[in-house]
């Protein structure tokens, strides 16, 4: 979203201090005396350059570096409710109950007909005050935010080095190192943990349950130095709970704050890329690739989550990066063309005609690809609403991976890692367990 004015976008959420933490739009006694959220971004520049060189009639060696922005996303996938500005009339059907009010529809058959008790046609006026600048009116709820330097798109950096080589026979050598670097990706992993507590609360463990007025009676937050509630009406919080994890998140006052856009990923991405090309020699056409490369990030996609993602600490976004889930450190690709013999000006039905228009032209090819396996994830089982995931512990001095014990003969076995092609396990279970709670 671009600059909004007051009129159309109106509250936010402020991340700044627990409590009530809802600001407005405007120039009121209360108001931030902006007309817009977000802020201004004018460093989106773009430069690419490339570099060629001819070291000799055979070789060229070439280069270059570019840096690429996303384009914005305009669509929203939360709900950026205009808080203070929206409010409905409560009526309820409940005739002859004290308090309550019961509209009717009026029908002209009705005219000088009795009423129902506590009923009246149509419904009552509207009493409140709008807007409703109370900074507390949104506690209690779950908010989707959008940060003030959102309109600070992902870009990726890209650079590559390297040279092509004509080798005999009319074979092609070429070969570069191609990196990338990712900022401020699109991050779907961080995207609902904004609020999560600092991780530095995960030494209460099972206290972390307890209710926060009943943790400072028994003195469990007094070596944190917390020797209140969170804010004055806190438990009164009932809709998003009254516990100590909930007390120590960053906002206790909201149930949950979702940044749909999440812009705190990066990445980078080393390899070294060699290809051999040979050109058409009676008939026959070939390419072979090879690619040695690795690939570190702390998001492996933009908006949805793999199911097999582990994020445990937000506030510590760099331990999460690892090696990505599509990373194939090794890939040989090999590619075959072979144009048959058949047709004009070839070794047979070479003669014009009906034979010539139904076989010339026709190519075989054939593609192969070999690549190094998918990447494991090793988590916990343990769950808790402080974090969403829990990364499991590697036990000191015990092998990771198993040879298994009475092979069939017929299997094949690799005698360094253990692995069959019937399926027997491969990872030693004893080598990883739950952390201490």
């Amino acid at each position: 979203m671009r600059k909004c004015a007051a009129s159309v976008f109106l509250a936010a959420v402020v991340l700044l201090l627990p409590g009530p933490a809802f600001v407005f739009l405007g120039s009121c006694s209360t108001c931030i005396h902006r007309t817009s959220f977000q802020d201004w971004y004018f460093k989106e520049v773009a430069p690419r350059f490339g570099i060629a060189y001819q070291i000799s009639n055979k070789m060229v060696l070439r280069g270059g570096y570019g840096v690429s922005y996303s384009p914005p996303i305009l669509n929203n996938f939360g709900s950026q409710n205009l808080f203070g500005f929206n409010s409905a009339v409560t009526v309820h059907h409940a005739s002859g109950t004290a308090g309550k009010f019961n509209p009717v529809t009026y029908l002209s058959p009705l005219v000088g007909a009795p009423l129902p008790a506590n009923a009246r046609v149509g419904l009552p006026d509207f009493t409140g005050t709008l807007p409703n600048r109370d900074p507390a009116s949104a506690n209690g709820n779950g908010l989707d935010f959008l940060p003030k330097n959102s309109l600070a798109q992902p870009y990726v950096q890209n650079w590559s080095l390297g040279f092509q080589y004509q080798l005999p026979r009319e074979v092609l050598l070429e070969a570069n190192y191609i990196g990338s670097k990712g900022t401020r990706l699109l991050d779907s992993y961080f995207s609902n943990w904004s609020n999560q507590p600092d991780s530095k609360f995960m030494a209460l463990g099972d206290d972390l349950d307890t209710g926060f007025q009943d943790a400072l009676d028994a003195g469990i937050l007094q070596p944190y130095g917390i020797t209140k509630l969170p804010f004055p009406s806190f438990e009164d919080n009932s809709y998003c709970g009254d516990s100590v994890s909930v007390g120590l998140q960053r906002y206790p006052q909201y149930c949950g704050l979702t940044n749909n856009y999440p812009a705190m990923g990066s990445s980078t991405y080393h390899s070294l890329q060699v290809m051999a090309r040979k050109n058409s020699s009676h008939g026959l056409t070939f390419i072979a690739a090879y690619t040695l490369s690795k690939t570190l990030t702390n998001t492996d996609t933009a908006l949805y989550y793999p199911s097999n993602s582990v994020v445990q600490d937000f506030y510590s976004r760099q331990s999460e990066k690892s090696i990505a889930l599509f990373d194939h450190p090794q890939s040989l690709k090999l590619t075959w063309i072979y144009a048959l013999p058949f047709g004009r000006g070839k070794r047979w039905l070479s003669s014009a005609g009906a034979a010539d228009r139904l076989f010339s032209g026709w190519q075989i090819t054939a593609i192969q690809q070999y690549l190094s396996g998918d990447p494991m994830t090793i988590f916990s089982s343990l769950g808790t609403s402080f974090t969403p995931g829990i990364r499991a512990d590697i036990v000191s001095g015990v092998a990771q991976t198993v040879k298994p014990q009475g092979l069939n003969v017929n299997l094949a076995y690799d005698p360094n890692t253990g692995a069959v092609t019937n399926g027997t396990a491969l990872l030693n279970p004893a080598a990883f367990v739950d952390p201490p709670a």
